[in-house]
């Protein structure tokens, strides 16, 4: 180009060229404005603004993830901060930076809040583009115990699985229990007294916390009734043709639900506590004399049947006796003579001067019994005695029958 410098006006020209210039290389340069928003095409000013941020989802545990955030007014000092500590930043483009989030971040389940600053000017993510720290779904296998008794006392159970988390619960039946931590594939629980009332299984679910989290698939702990026995029973003996009672029955592991066999067929039962128990014997069963084997009886799961223990039934000894007629003749062959008396059983024998005689029960207090006509074939003094078997029994003392 070609400039004169000739005369007034050609000196005012080529002042106004070089101001034209500078204004020229001015509207040129690029820069970051101190007020948060950049340069776009033609001059304009875009604010500072987070349109998304990919992934936004990061599984607990991962190694470093480099997320993607795009938007408007960025520049080459733009920052990523999370939770308020800046990371280290990539710059790509006035619309999208970058930065790389350190594992030591992503060891525990939260949510990162991001927001993005420009010198002084921060602009915050909404509650959608902040980045979540997932906590994952665990898993149980294993318990240790795998069954308990009931009625056990309060103690610890082991649970192996995966996934698991600081800060995860064990739930029972849908309650939470106090929970231990242990590593990402063992937990500990403590369970009541309250947990082995009954047998019915226990559903237990391990529960990670949010963020991500939820609760495992389901796995029971057995809560099983133990075999019950019998130590003792009171009264532990009866007389035969006693009336319906109640006998007390002192063992271990009985519960609710526990049965009571009396020869083998059951009888009302009541359970007092793991220790003790009633059972309701009825007048057949101490109507003659003999034995009864007493059962207890646990049901599944779990559970079973007692060794037997005895209740002995005994005859009584037989009360004192009178005799009808008082007397019999000499020489009138066979006769009878009613005894009356008390305690009498249906196995009861009269003897006369101790030989046994044909003899007829009729009820506790009264007998038939038959004398031979050797027995009244002189005069002279029969000695006549009833006699109740074993077990138990006895005899009368002597009732006198002249001849």
């Amino acid at each position: 180009m070609n400039i004169s410098f000739a005369g007034p006006l050609s000196f005012l020209r080529l002042i106004v060229f070089f101001c034209l210039s500078l204004v020229t290389l001015l509207s040129g340069c690029g820069g970051a404005p101190a007020n948060g928003t950049a340069s776009g095409a033609g001059g304009n000013v875009a604010p500072l603004a987070i349109s998304s941020v990919t992934p936004k989802d990061v599984p607990v545990g991962s190694s470093a993830v480099t997320i993607v955030v795009t938007g408007t007014g960025f520049t080459p000092t733009t920052v990523i901060q999370l939770s308020g500590a800046s990371v280290p930043t990539t710059f790509v483009s006035s619309t999208e930076i970058r930065a790389t989030i350190p594992a030591a971040q992503l060891q525990k389940g939260t949510i990162l809040k991001l927001s993005v600053v420009n010198g002084t000017h921060v602009v915050a993510a909404d509650t959608s583009n902040n980045v979540q720290v997932s906590n994952p779904i665990p898993t149980v296998s294993t318990l240790a115990p795998s069954s308990v008794l009931v009625n056990s006392p309060a103690g610890t159970i082991t649970v192996t699985g995966t996934n698991f988390v600081s800060g995860v619960t064990l739930a029972v039946n849908g309650n939470p229990h106090a929970t231990t931590y242990v590593s990402d594939t063992q937990l500990t629980a403590s369970l009541t007294v309250d947990d082995f009332l009954s047998a019915a299984p226990l559903l237990l679910n391990a529960v990670n916390p949010q963020p991500g989290g939820g609760a495992s698939g389901t796995i029971a702990l057995v809560v099983a009734n133990p075999a019950p026995t019998v130590a003792s029973l009171s009264p532990s003996a009866f007389n035969a043709g006693s009336g319906a009672t109640t006998v007390n029955i002192v063992g271990t592991g009985f519960v609710v639900g526990t049965g009571v066999l009396v020869n083998g067929a059951s009888r009302p039962a009541t359970f007092v506590n793991p220790t003790a128990m009633k059972v309701a014997l009825t007048s057949a069963d101490l109507a003659s004399a003999g034995s009864l084997g007493i059962t207890a009886v646990n049901p599944a799961p779990g559970g079973g049947i007692s060794a037997a223990s005895a209740i002995a039934i005994n005859n009584p000894v037989p009360g004192a006796i009178t005799l009808t007629p008082a007397s019999a003749i000499a020489g009138t062959g066979t006769a009878q003579i009613t005894i009356a008396g008390s305690n009498f059983v249906p196995f009861t024998v009269v003897f006369v001067n101790g030989q046994p005689r044909t003899t007829t029960y009729v009820n506790g207090a009264q007998l038939v019994a038959s004398l031979t006509s050797a027995d009244v074939a002189a005069a002279g003094t029969l000695s006549v005695v009833a006699t109740n078997p074993s077990p138990g029994g006895g005899s009368t003392a002597a009732a006198s029958l002249p001849v």
